[in-house]
């Protein structure tokens, strides 16, 4: 039998329903906006639909060219790269896929950083070109510290200028929050012993949280709550938990 934990976190907010016209405040990553879930509910990998759309063109921006305080990008040429979009994340997960998918006649790309936000201090961990004109780029990162917050930019990069700027969405992006999680899960095991299974996990980083809800499943998909247990503040660096399920489903659980 295997078990897993699951942190959810509910998050609340208003949808917005019309297009961003620049956000980061041009080309300043200091003014970087925070990633929102929200930009991606309902929408496809494949188009926009559904989800929110952004505008890199020029004219939103005071110049066209990147920001020059973050490293240049790896993955293509400098005098072809324009018009850069800042936004910062919190990893919910340490592999993070951040897609754009571009308007027609538009050339995207992301690049990824850690550090910051101060001039010269970010280090880039990911960079990626678009194929052609409206062909969707993925930059997936791995490796990351869940809840540290990290930076990238979506810019154009063509030859020609005119590719450079266009509108874009971030259907099919995964791992990015605007929120930290209440504590970080060091590890998790579970135990078989005969007819019932027993979950320990390690917790570190608490702050702010009062119990973890337990709920078991046995498709991966729809959970029922089993049982809680307590926060434990014993001004440790790490804190131990266990949770005993005396009553598993047969088979695989989750």
């Amino acid at each position: 039998m295997r078990k897993f934990i699951t942190l959810v976190t509910f998050l609340f907010g208003s949808i917005i329903s019309t297009a961003q016209l620049c956000p980061g405040g041009g080309t300043n990553f200091s003014n970087a906006v925070l990633f929102n879930p929200a930009w991606i509910a309902g929408c496809s990998n494949a188009s926009c639909t559904g989800g929110i759309t952004f505008d890199n063109r020029a004219a939103c921006e005071p110049t066209t060219a990147i920001d020059a305080c973050a490293p240049s990008p790896s993955c293509g040429t400098l005098a072809n790269m324009g018009s850069d979009l800042w936004f910062k994340f919190y990893a919910t997960s340490t592999t993070v896929t951040i897609t754009l998918n571009p308007s027609v006649s538009f050339i995207s790309s992301i690049q990824a950083f850690l550090g910051g936000p101060t001039c010269g201090a970010l280090t880039q961990i990911g960079c990626g070109i678009a194929g052609g004109v409206n062909t969707g780029v993925t930059v997936t990162l791995t490796g990351l510290t869940l809840n540290n917050l990290y930076y990238f930019r979506a810019f154009g990069s063509a030859n020609n200028a005119a590719q450079r700027t266009g509108t874009f969405c971030f259907c099919g992006s995964a791992g990015m929050s605007d929120i930290v999680l209440p504590l970080k899960l060091s590890s998790f095991n579970a135990a078989v012993s005969g007819n019932f299974i027993t979950l320990k996990w390690i917790t570190a980083d608490q702050l702010n949280f009062s119990h973890f809800d337990i709920e078991r499943g046995t498709n991966g998909t729809n959970f029922k709550f089993i049982g809680n247990t307590s926060a434990n503040y014993s001004g440790a660096l790490q804190n131990e938990y266990s949770f005993g399920d005396y009553t598993p489903s047969v088979g695989i659980n989750f």
